[in-house]
C-alpha cells in the first residue's frame, strides 16, 4: 500500500478528524490532520479550528494552522518546530489595528538554548505617520538555564519582497523605522527629543526573568552566549507571510 504524501514527503501514518455534518462542504469537514514518522520522531499537523468547535470559533471560520514538528536534527537542533497560521480574521481597525492576518514561526532547541525567529502579518498597523501595513520581523535566542534571552526586530512593510536579514532587521529595524516616521512629521525637531524618544529601541533587546532590561549594550555578564546566536538567525520574506497559504490534502 502506497505511503501517504503531503508537502512532497511520503510518511509512515496518516489521521484525519472530520465534522461528520460538514463532510459535504468544500473543504470536506475536515478539523485536524496529521502526518508522521516514528524513527526519527517527525510531523505535520494541519488544523482549522471552525471544524474542531463552531461554537468558540464562529467569528474565525476560515482560519487554519499548521505545525511543523521534527527530532530529525536537520538544522543542528535536538528538536524543532514551524508553527503556521493564516486567513485569521482582521479586526476592524478602529477597534484594533495591530490584529494580524498570519504568522510563521520557527523554534529550535539545542541543548539549554532556546532560538526562535518569524514574521506576522499585520496590514492594518500604523505608526505615526499613518501608513498602514507592517510586518513583525524577529529573531530571539534563549538559555532556559539562566533565563536570559536577546531579542532583535524589524518593522518591514507587509508586501515587502526581501530575505535579506541585513534588510529586515538593518534598514527596518525599530529604530530605524521609527526615526524616519518621526522625521517624516516632524522633519525639524531636534536631535535630544528624538534620543529621549527612541531611548532603548537599539538593537538588540536584553530581557531576563522579569521581561524587558534594556536595549543595545547588555546590562550585564551572562549575554554572550545567546547573543552571539542572533548572527546565523533571520526572520522570513515578510511577502512570503502575506500570502501565506495552509491546506489540508
Amino acid at each position: 500500500m502506497a505511503r501517504p504524501e503531503y508537502d512532497g514527503v511520503n510518511w509512515e501514518y496518516k489521521a484525519i478528524i472530520t465534522d461528520a455534518e460538514s463532510e459535504g462542504n468544500a473543504d470536506g469537514g475536515k478539523a485536524i490532520q496529521i502526518f508522521w514518522n516514528r524513527n526519527p520522531v517527525k510531523g505535520i499537523a494541519l488544523m482549522k479550528p471552525y471544524n474542531i468547535d463552531r461554537r468558540e470559533n464562529i467569528d474565525d471560520e476560515d482560519a487554519m494552522y499548521r505545525v511543523d514538528y521534527s527530532e530529525a536534527r536537520e538544522h543542528g537542533y535536538d528538536a524543532e518546530m514551524i508553527v503556521y497560521a493564516a486567513y485569521l480574521r482582521v479586526a476592524n481597525p478602529l477597534d484594533d489595528p495591530y490584529s494580524m492576518s498570519s504568522m510563521k514561526m520557527f523554534a529550535g532547541r539545542k541543548g539549554n538554548i532556546i532560538d526562535v525567529y518569524g514574521n506576522s502579518d499585520h496590514p492594518n498597523a500604523i505608526l505615526l505617520s499613518g501608513k498602514a501595513g507592517f510586518d513583525w520581523a524577529f529573531i530571539v535566542s534563549g538559555d532556559v538555564n539562566t533565563d536570559l534571552g536577546v531579542a532583535e526586530v524589524g518593522l518591514p512593510p507587509t508586501n515587502l519582497d526581501e530575505p535579506s536579514r541585513r534588510v529586515l532587521l538593518g534598514y527596518y529595524s525599530l529604530r530605524n523605522v521609527l526615526t524616519r516616521e518621526i522625521y517624516s512629521i516632524w522633519p525639524d525637531i531636534d536631535e535630544e527629543s528624538v534620543q529621549a524618544f527612541l531611548y532603548n529601541t537599539a538593537a538588540p533587546g536584553y530581557f531576563d526573568t522579569e521581561g524587558f532590561v534594556s536595549g543595545g549594550i547588555a546590562p550585564g555578564t551572562g549575554y554572550e552566549l545567546v547573543e552571539s546566536r542572533l548572527k546565523r538567525l533571520s526572520p522570513y520574506n515578510p511577502k512570503e507571510i502575506t500570502t501565506l497559504q495552509i491546506q489540508f490534502q
